[in-house]
């Protein structure tokens, strides 16, 4: 199982979510010593509404059934009372009072219409899903599906949410953590300011990082812009 990092939640590729279901199982929620049970785990997403059996938990746990729903992954979520993000890697906090946690719907289109590059063409619905089909990791999903997710589908399947994930390049947990989407969508911005100084190598090749932390990155950022800014650096290409 991949670590999981505050700083970088794992890329979809490296996800293993039956080991992360399972270690959030066998960690007792807080406020409660015992581990949790695929019977007791079952009940409580029951009563939430969600037809979740201990049979099907057992299989998650497994991994010999990877692919809940989103509102299945919510309901796996609250009854363990961490954040949504936990079961895609990020953060094992659970939600704060007020704060809006869980699958962004919007997120999708916004990926749509900032990550690309001056010198690339737009993402679209059939770039999508070529991208997606060409990697063969996630089966394929057609372009009408994919229009779909962009105009907000609320309740996808995990294994296309992963496959969106692949495809843009950001770990899974930025469809889930506002906070964290937010920090990836400020580097996004200076990778953008990169290109309009003309710094286009560098930065063409932090856009294709997906292993940079965002505190070193943030600095670097920095550092090349204020350069930049007082003529110390003639980087054109």
């Amino acid at each position: 199982m991949v670590p999981v990092s505050a700083e970088r939640p794992p890329e979809a590729a490296e996800l293993d979510f039956a080991s992360i279901l399972d270690d959030l199982c066998r960690t007792a929620t807080p406020g409660d010593d015992r581990p949790w049970s695929t019977g007791d785990l079952a009940r409580a997403c029951q009563e939430q509404g969600q037809d979740i059996t201990s049979a099907y938990i057992h299989q998650l746990r497994t991994g010999a059934r990877d692919n809940p729903t989103i509102a299945h992954v919510h309901a796996l979520a609250a009854a363990l009372n961490v954040h949504p993000a936990a079961l895609v890697g990020g953060t094992r906090r659970p939600v704060r009072e007020g704060e809006r946690a869980g699958w962004r719907p919007e997120a999708v289109d916004h990926l749509v219409q900032i990550l690309h590059s001056p010198d690339s063409e737009p993402w679209t619905a059939q770039k999508i899903a070529e991208t997606i089909a060409a990697r063969q990791r996630w089966g394929k999903i057609s372009t009408k599906h994919v229009r779909h997710l962009i105009r907000g589908h609320d309740n996808p399947y995990l294994r296309t949410v992963l496959a969106l994930a692949d495809c843009f390049h950001v770990p899974p947990a930025y469809f889930f953590d506002e906070e964290y989407a937010a920090r990836m969508d400020a580097d996004t911005a200076n990778i953008k300011a990169l290109f309009a100084t003309g710094i286009r190598s560098l930065a063409t090749r932090i856009s294709r990082s997906a292993a940079h932390k965002p505190a070193t990155y943030q600095a670097a950022v920095n550092a090349i812009l204020k350069a930049r800014e007082h003529g110390q650096t003639g980087d054109k290409t």
